[in-house]
């Protein structure tokens, strides 16, 4: 009773029923306001202090897709003869897995892709347009090596041959061993690159390319993968590359990379683009008194 009394006096143009995502208790925790300041602050004495221009701006991170999309169902309905019974979709059991390495600029560009993969024939990659690093490792994740070698082979010399005006570069990035070793920190010195991690366990809010790159490229990629599904056209390693890069086309945007630096505040900046709802979760594990502004 007290739920509908509640919902009678909501406004009912403000309601909407939406999906709720998971949210682990490390996350809830982790996004918090001194966290979140502190990690604005440090970004805004990097770019300010060496007067960083947005061109030089850059974000990375790794997303895995499996052959196939995998055996997960789907929304998407056909039409059958109302007398058929149990209808069936045949989908790929193939449980390999490939990693993407992603890297995009505050100037709304996108830098050729890297693709870790487990061993075996890849087909001809190196004639797919927008690929540009291939590595292979045993189960398709990445390791210190991989990082390594993703920074000094690739993100360096392209960040270097964008930067028209000699400024230092400054890379946005979580904190995974990976990404973050002492050999890859000495070649960042070495290239004038500053490295900035965001605070651990609050990639959901901070991170750009998962707020909104990943998941555009994402709906493309599910989108074909379930065509493919549909007449029997199996995605294999051999064809991965190039199946992804498809959906990549289609899902990745000047504007959707510009927008994903403004929604997190980090281009233009925007140290209070967070509201009283985002970082509510957090007040459930606060150590500080919770009391109202007037207080």
């Amino acid at each position: 009773k007290t739920w509908w009394r509640c919902f009678k006096n909501q406004n009912k143009s403000s309601l909407k029923f939406k999906k709720v995502q998971a949210l682990d208790p490390s996350g809830a925790r982790n996004f918090n306001r001194k966290g979140v300041a502190q990690h604005f602050e440090r970004w805004r004495e990097a770019y300010q202090d060496y007067d960083i221009p947005p061109e030089n701006m850059w974000n990375m991170d790794e997303k895995a897709i499996q052959l196939g999309g995998g055996c997960q169902g789907s929304n998407w309905k056909f039409f059958f003869d109302a007398a058929q019974g149990q209808l069936y979709k045949v989908k790929s059991n193939d449980l390999k897995m490939v990693t993407i390495i992603e890297c995009i600029s505050a100037a709304g560009v996108a830098m050729e892709l890297t693709f870790i993969s487990p061993s075996g024939d890849l087909g001809d990659w190196w004639e797919v347009e927008g690929v540009g690093v291939i590595g292979v490792s045993e189960n398709g994740w990445t390791d210190n090596r991989h990082g390594e070698n993703w920074f000094e082979k690739h993100f360096v010399p392209q960040a270097t041959a964008l930067n028209k005006l000699g400024k230092p570069i400054i890379l946005l990035l979580d904190g995974h061993q990976s990404h973050v070793s002492d050999e890859m920190k000495n070649i960042a010195f070495k290239n004038n690159i500053l490295l900035i991690c965001m605070p651990p366990k609050t990639t959901h809010k901070l991170q750009l390319l998962d707020r909104l790159v990943f998941a555009a490229v994402q709906a493309a990629w599910a989108k074909l993968c379930e065509e493919r599904a549909i007449i029997a056209d199996v995605i294999t390693l051999q064809t991965v590359i190039r199946d992804y890069m498809e959906a990549w086309q289609e899902g990745m945007k000047e504007t959707t990379i510009k927008h994903s630096w403004q929604v997190t505040g980090h281009w233009p900046f925007n140290p209070n683009i967070f509201t009283d709802d985002d970082y509510a979760p957090s007040l459930a594990y606060a150590v500080d008194q919770v009391v109202p502004d007037s207080y």
